[in-house]
This record gives C-alpha cells, structure tokens and sequence, in this order.
C-alpha cells in the first residue's frame, strides 16, 4: 500500500510588513501616496474612537 507524504511549508508573515511591494498591496496606494493614506487612516481612527465615546 502507497502512503501519501505532505509536505508543508511555512511563511515568514513579517515579510508582508517589511517589503515595499507587500505594503503598497496594503495599503492599496503607490509609494508616493503613502503619507496621504497615513494621515487618512489616523483621521479616520480618530473619528471612530471619538464615535464610540459618544
């Protein structure tokens, strides 16, 4: 009888914080638009927490 051998693989999740092509996927923005979409993201966390603290 043939037994089945797996194989697993493990990935590294810090690459997807470290390289420039894993965050502009992120962040949905090219490089040069990062400082916007940083300062969008803190307007909007802002706005949420002042929300929720009614």
């Amino acid at each position: 009888m043939n037994h089945l051998n797996r194989t697993t693989f493990e990935t590294s999740r810090e690459m997807e914080f470290f390289t420039e092509k894993e965050l502009r996927m992120q962040i949905g923005f090219s490089k040069e638009k990062w400082p916007v979409a940083l300062v969008k993201e803190l307007v909007d966390n802002s706005l949420d927490a002042c929300e929720s603290a009614n």
